[in-house]
């Protein structure tokens, strides 16, 4: 029986190991039209990975050999070491119709050529496309959604896609003042839109291709909706008639997810959704007694930074542990973060001290279950603390009579010196008097009062956010100059003050939750307005095809510097008011 079991573990250790590393492939639809491009992604993860390998020739598609887009990320975990996760996306081509399947891809790692399951496609005939030139085949914009079923925090990739035609007779984009409005994302945390450019073909035709994505997590259950993404823009096409041209006022769908509530979790639930690695370390192990070492625990993955809750952390006996100082990191582009809690040991007793083992628990979507890692435990040698030795009280120079010198009798007694003078009374000072007296009492409330204030900026985070967003805005408005994209660093400036004004996050902020913001609180409408033009003059600039001039980054950004300085002191008249109210 113990040679079951021993077998049986050996087993799952051995399947479990083999997991890790991994070759996996995905097509971007299974069913393609022949002669038509769609992309190929692989990803593989282990210790060290290397360039897929495809066979050559594969009958009935072709793949080009240089990838049309790349990334890569690295993971540090206890116990496993580093996990490199690459992933590296080709453009195909199917040259028959039916089905025509995508062997084994084949990626060295660790030293192993591992292989990816088969791709079975079904290829299409090939769509003509009309022999005269359509005025809906130069722009087309999409959106989609990697999943329409997710849990409560789980992460979400929202896709827009911008197509324009390539092509010599044809000139297309957006135009200065056009109305671009991107998709509501109400009941989902947001992240910042990442932009990238890339070349595909549609029926025929080659078009320049925008994609822009953005991650979210749904922060309630039920049914969500995703809004539909306006465009507009403008056409001009060389023809036998003359040139022509036709403005385009574009939407897509809304796209519709289904938002799943967690399971109960474990009383350690941290509230992360995703998944995560554990890593921690002492930045010393040997200490004086009363001297504080450094715990600094990592936690590492893919999921919302703001539902990562503080790691478990058991009382440690016989020393003291401040409150963890919180940091979060993301590695850009990869959609991979790292937030860092940092703890102050001080340890009181001399001794080896026990540092119990760091837990984080987190809810993992794809296996529907809880996990929790573990790092530690540590063990922590505290030396003893030595006392100073015997210490003269007087100086050498008083010791001449032996009535001044002073003997030590024992280490916790100690006779008293005599006055080598006479005493005399000090004259009379009423005020310095007075100022002693008074001192203990007015630096007491002083320091009270800093105390009082030093705590509200720690504990209370919507004044923190408030109080430095004026100045947070206007430090980064100085050096919007000097920047290659100024219409993108005003938005996120602009957005940001909004959103420590009103102790919002900041991530997805738009002009149209700013208009919304400003009105709940009663801001005048004219200053309201002026604010929420700014930040759609920025968001046109920002993905048109026409960058702000030099003399319009200067006049925007006094207006920028105005505005917020009026609405700073606007808002903090009108939170006085409801405060006394």
């Amino acid at each position: 029986m113990r040679v079951l079991i021993a077998i049986a573990v050996a087993l799952v250790a051995a399947s479990a190991a083999i997991a890790e590393d991994h070759v996996r492939v995905h097509v971007d639809r299974t069913t393609v039209a022949a002669n038509t491009e769609f992309r190929i992604d692989v990803e593989a993860s282990g210790e060290s990975v290397g360039e897929p390998i495809f066979d050559d020739p594969i009958e009935g598609l072709t793949v080009r050999p240089k990838p049309i887009g790349q990334s890569q990320s690295v993971q540090w975990s206890t116990g496993k070491g580093k996990t490199v996760t690459k992933s590296l996306s080709y453009a195909a081509v199917a040259t028959k119709v039916g089905e025509v399947k995508l062997p084994p891809v084949g990626v060295p790692v660790n030293g192993k050529l591992l292989y990816s399951k088969p791709v079975t496609l079904n290829v299409v005939a090939e769509t003509q496309p009309q022999r005269g030139l359509a005025w809906e085949d130069i722009i087309i914009v999409t959106s989609r959604v990697d999943k329409s079923e997710v849990y409560q925090g789980e992460q979400l990739a929202l896709t827009l896609e911008q197509w324009i035609m390539s092509n010599e007779s044809v000139e297309a984009g957006t135009f200065r003042g056009a109305d671009i409005r991107y998709p509501d994302t109400s009941g989902f945390y947001t992240t910042p839109l990442t932009t990238d450019v890339i070349q595909r073909t549609r029926n025929g035709w080659s078009y320049d291709v925008t994609e822009y994505r953005q991650v979210l997590y749904a922060t309630t259950t039920g049914d969500l909706v995703i809004g539909p993404w306006y465009w507009e823009g403008l056409a001009r096409a060389r023809t036998r008639y003359g040139v022509q041209q036709k403005t385009y006022n574009l939407q897509t769908s809304e796209i519709h997810v289904k938002v799943k509530p967690l399971p109960e979790g474990p009383p350690n639930f941290s509230g992360a959704v995703g998944r995560f690695t554990l890593n921690a370390e002492l930045t010393r192990d040997e200490v004086i007694q009363g001297v504080p070492t450094t715990l600094i625990v990592r936690v590492s993955g893919e999921g919302n930074p703001d539902a990562i809750g503080e790691p478990h952390l058991p009382p440690i006996e016989n020393a003291y542990l401040s409150d963890a100082e919180k940091e979060t990191a993301e590695t850009k582009g990869s959609g991979l973060l790292e937030k860092r809690f940092t703890y102050m040991i001080t340890p009181l007793k001399p001794g080896n001290m026990m540092i119990p083992p760091v837990e984080f628990c987190y809810f993992d979507p794809q296996d529907e279950e809880f996990k929790t890692e573990a790092a530690g435990p540590f063990t922590l040698r505290v030396l003893e603390s030595v006392e100073s030795g015997p210490r003269t009280l007087v100086s050498d120079n008083n010791v001449d009579s032996p009535s001044h010198a002073v003997g030590v009798i024992d280490e916790d007694i100690r006779p008293l010196a005599p006055c080598p003078d006479g005493l005399r009374p000090s004259p009379p000072a009423p005020l310095r008097n007075a100022g002693a007296v008074a001192f203990p009492a007015v630096a007491y409330l002083a320091a009270a009062m800093l105390v009082r204030r030093k705590r509200r900026f720690e504990q209370d985070s919507t004044y923190t956010r408030a109080y430095h967003a004026k100045a947070a805005c206007l430090k980064r408005l100085r050096a919007v100059r000097a920047s290659a994209q100024p219409a993108d660093d005003i938005y996120r400036t602009l957005a940001a003050f909004i959103a420590d004004e009103f102790d919002v996050p900041e991530a997805g902020m738009t002009a149209a939750d700013a208009e919304r913001l400003l009105q709940s609180r009663g801001v005048e409408s004219s200053l309201a307005d002026n604010f929420v033009k700014m930040l759609r003059k920025c968001e046109r600039a920002r993905f048109g095809s026409s960058a702000l001039s030099a003399d319009e980054v200067r006049a925007l950004t006094r207006g920028a510097v105005e505005c917020v300085g009026a609405l700073d002191g606007t808002l903090k008249r009108l939170r006085k008011k409801e405060r006394t109210q």
